[in-house]
């Protein structure tokens, strides 16, 4: 599942969901850097370790992990996370396809400008 959240003017909504597939595609094509994907592991160890000082986060995944019946510890994760190629994210964007959109919208009430 790729999930991608933006703050964007009503206006340009369909122009971001283009981008947001183009870039699916893009990935789809092995279109990665070393550079993109080091980054990304970096920002998901990151937010996996700051899980670690929410309560909250803590009792989400273990609730998940009890869901899922026998979810990786969050050592396993950094693990795996570490271990995965280009080739990996390839082989999982092969397989994305548009599902949904939503969309969230302040209600026009004059005050917001």
């Amino acid at each position: 599942m790729v999930l991608t959240a933006a703050g964007v003017h009503d206006d340009v909504r369909h122009r971001v969901r283009d981008l947001v597939t183009a870039q699916v595609e893009a990935m789809k094509r092995g279109e990665i850097s070393d550079e993109e994907l080091d980054n990304t592991k970096a920002g998901l160890l990151r937010r996996l370790r700051s899980e670690s000082d929410s309560q909250s986060a803590l009792v989400r995944r273990r609730l998940t992990r009890e869901i899922m019946g026998g979810m990786a510890s969050p050592e396993e994760l950094v693990e795996r996370i570490l271990r995965v190629t280009k080739d990996d994210v390839v082989s999982v964007a092969e397989n994305a396809e548009l599902k949904a959109v939503y969309m969230l919208r302040a209600k026009d009430d004059g005050v917001n400008g």
